[in-house]
């Protein structure tokens, strides 16, 4: 897909997984054979509609299916580690710290009863990145690094109070605060309008650079994965339909399913896809 002079560091290895989702009387396959390789600097979408697997495979390889799920064949490779068989404990060290996470709502994902300085601080604290008053002073620090103003009023602030845009940067702010090698989004920009959502893509690009992180992307949409990829996995009923750069795959797709979703209008406009 890219040449191999052309690429960081491997650092997640996603192979040949397959993932089972256990209903009262009978076993769907929700994800079917899915492989691909996530490299230090550069960003994979994984893109498709509702119901293709993309999301439940993010959640694999975080440890944090339904119980519903079963995995009856693949690996997820992270420092030589298959993620699939280390036990719990071990993959709480890993989240966050070692594998950071955005989520679609982060409504869902923030503590209402909480500040946004004490969630901060709280996970500074349980990574033990820092100790004592030097938590604060961290919140404070990554605030600032995804561009948040008003940053001590922020932190005295709950999640209600904030807007989605702001809500959603305090979220990267917590996911990028142990400066993770890998960050996962998932659909991180789905309920903002287009103009924060643009603000949004542009920042976790900044941090990207900045960190030199692997950005593995979940969405369905083609605008954003036009503004954001490196390489692409199309995804469809839990199958790779298509796998490429981004450049291929917007100049010349293989796949119909392909087709179908880039004839849709992206709604980030007509930026150019990022050299591959």
């Amino acid at each position: 897909m890219v040449p191999p002079q052309e690429q960081g560091a491997r650092l997640l290895s996603v192979e040949r997984l397959t993932i089972d989702i256990s209903h009262e009387h009978h076993t769907q396959r929700v994800v079917d054979d899915l492989s691909f390789n996530l490299y230090a600097g550069r960003t994979l979408c994984i893109a498709g509609e509702s119901g293709s697997g993309k999301s439940l495979s993010s959640l694999a390889i975080m440890g944090l299916l339904p119980k519903v799920a079963r995995l009856p064949s693949g690996a997820i490779l992270f420092d030589k580690q298959d993620l699939l068989s280390l036990p719990e404990r071990a993959m709480q060290r890993l989240r966050g710290r070692e594998i950071g996470m955005i989520f679609q709502e982060p409504m869902t994902s923030l503590n209402p009863l909480m500040t946004v300085g004490q969630q901060l601080e709280e996970t500074i604290r349980r990574h033990k990145l820092v100790e004592g008053r030097q938590a604060s002073r961290r919140a404070r620090e990554i605030l600032d690094a995804v561009r948040v103003p008003h940053v001590d009023k922020r932190l005295k602030q709950h999640p209600h109070e904030l807007s989605g845009g702001m809500r959603q940067r305090v979220m990267i702010a917590m996911a990028m605060v142990c400066k993770p090698r890998v960050l996962i989004a998932d659909e991180p920009t789905t309920a903002l309008d287009v103009t924060i959502q643009a603000q949004i893509l542009e920042l976790m690009r900044e941090l990207q650079r900045e960190f030199d992180t692997a950005l593995l992307m979940i969405t369905h949409d083609m605008g954003v994965v036009a503004e954001m990829a490196d390489e692409v996995v199309v995804m469809n009923q839990g199958v790779v339909e298509e796998a490429a750069t981004a450049r291929a795959l917007f100049t010349a797709p293989q796949a119909a399913y392909t087709r179908k979703l880039l004839s849709a209008v992206p709604r980030l406009g007509t930026a150019d896809v990022r050299s591959s």
